[in-house]
Parts: C-alpha cells; structure tokens; sequence
C-alpha cells in the first residue's frame, strides 16, 4: 500500500494538467479551452487560447482562437478573431472579423474586417487587407466596386475620383490598329 501512495504521489507530482475544458454551464452554449480560463463567460461563443476572451461579460456569439484573442471585448457580439492577440481594440463592437496575429481595431468599432499579420482596421464598414508593410495586393480575377477613390475620401457623384498633388494620370496607349483589335467595345472606347 506504502509503494502504491509513492506511485500515485510522483505521477501527481510530476505530471500536471494546465489547462481546462470547460462548457462553464449546461444552459449557455459555450465552450472553453484555455490554460488560464476566462473572467466571464462565452455566452454561446468558443474560446480557444489563454485569456481568449478573457473580459467577456455579456458579448455573444463571439470565437476567438488564440492567445488573448478578444481579450478585452466585454460586450460586443458576433466578432469572430483567429490569431495571437488578433481582436485587440474590440470592447463592445460587433459583426468584425480578424485573421492573423496582431490584426486589431484602432478603435472600438463594427462591421470591419482586418486580414493580415499586423492589420489593422480604422473605421466601421471597412476591410484592412495586410499591414503597412504591403504594397501590392494582387488577384487573377475581376474586382467590382461602385466607386473607386485613390488618395481621397471618394466623392458620392464621381465613379472615379483620382487625388495627388505629384503625380499625374496615365491612360493606356493604344495605337489605332490596337484599339481596332479590342472586341465588342463599349460605346465611347
């Protein structure tokens, strides 16, 4: 019995669970695994990360995956942030969603997306594509937008709205017999 208490004393002593799996209630839905646990509950959300969601008082359907993902939401709803601290600057907005570690909000805000190591988003109703270290985004397919604003907040009756006091406009050149070779142009080509 002596060498059976020894055994069970050095296996408990030298071999712990630092983590936790954890559904906090039968009633709400949630589940968590995190080392360090969460101050307040997921409310039908995942946390997935040490301190994931960590000030979460009454924010739903939240997921965040990661370490300190969403740690700082309280009561914003419906966010959703994969990556190490990715979520950062969300306390109580909603609808946002945060791919790559470190992509955050510079402010508390809804409706955003921020994509990217290091992205980070500004305003409400906006995608952040990578951060500043990005200079080219590129995509073999077509981009539709109803209005297209360079350097400039975009003017609600312009489609296109150039803006730069150094450089100027370059529009394709085309030689007759190239512009002959374009098939079906619009009016006006």
């Amino acid at each position: 019995m002596k060498l059976y208490f020894i055994l069970v004393f050095y296996f408990l002593y030298n071999f712990s669970v630092f983590g936790q799996i954890s559904t906090l209630n039968s009633t709400d839905g949630s589940i968590l695994i995190t080392p360090r646990g969460l101050k307040g509950k997921t409310n039908n959300g995942v946390s997935l990360g040490e301190n994931a969601l960590f000030s979460n008082t009454t924010g739903a359907n939240n997921t965040a995956m990661g370490a300190y993902a969403l740690n700082f939401n309280t009561t914003g709803g419906s966010n959703t942030a994969f990556g190490s601290d990715a979520g950062g600057g969300i306390v109580n907005g909603s609808n946002n969603l945060f791919l790559g570690s470190f992509s955050r909000a510079s402010t508390d805000i809804s409706n955003a997306i921020a994509i990217g190591s290091g992205a980070i988003v500004t305003q409400s109703n906006a995608i952040q594509l990578g951060n500043s270290s990005i200079t080219n985004v590129k995509t073999s397919g077509i981009i539709s937008v109803n209005g297209l604003s360079i350097n400039g907040d975009p003017k609600p009756s312009a489609v296109v709205d150039l803006s730069n006091s150094s450089k100027g406009f370059l529009p394709p050149k085309l030689n007759s017999s190239q512009r002959n070779s374009i098939s079906s142009p619009e009016i006006g080509l």
